[in-house]
């Protein structure tokens, strides 16, 4: 027969949050969650009946640049700093469960080091 479980070990469920909808934490959080519903509310866990989690969400870009998208008509949209949406993100693993893992995608190597080092200053004073 076919597994169930053998689908579930190989199939990952990833999606991005837009720039224009880095707006506070707690429309990130939102987002996630939205995500999680609209992607996987249909898949429960058999034992405890919880939802699964995306496996990765990605912040898609860091802000909106002028042509790249309809809701990005200036590349000077206002968004929150990338520090403060990285700490909304660790709050969609932490605390909402609404994904395994996060990211980024679209950063320069300058923001990705200071990502890199932001988080590594916080979870080593833990």
């Amino acid at each position: 027969g076919y597994s169930h479980r053998r689908v579930e070990e190989n199939l990952m469920i990833s999606t991005k949050i837009p720039p224009w909808e880095l707006t506070s934490i707690e429309n990130i959080r939102n987002q996630a969650r939205q995500s999680q519903e609209t992607l996987l509310g249909f898949c429960t866990d058999d034992i405890t009946g919880t939802r699964y989690p995306l496996d990765a969400y990605f912040i898609h870009a860091p802000q909106c640049w002028r042509g790249w998208h309809p809701y990005c008509q200036t590349g000077n949209e206002a968004t929150l700093s990338l520090r403060d949406a990285w700490l909304a993100m660790e709050q969609v693993v932490t605390i909402d469960k609404s994904a395994r893992r996060i990211g980024l995608s679209n950063v320069s190597p300058g923001e990705l080091l200071d990502i890199i080092q932001f988080a590594k200053s916080r979870t080593n004073g833990r």
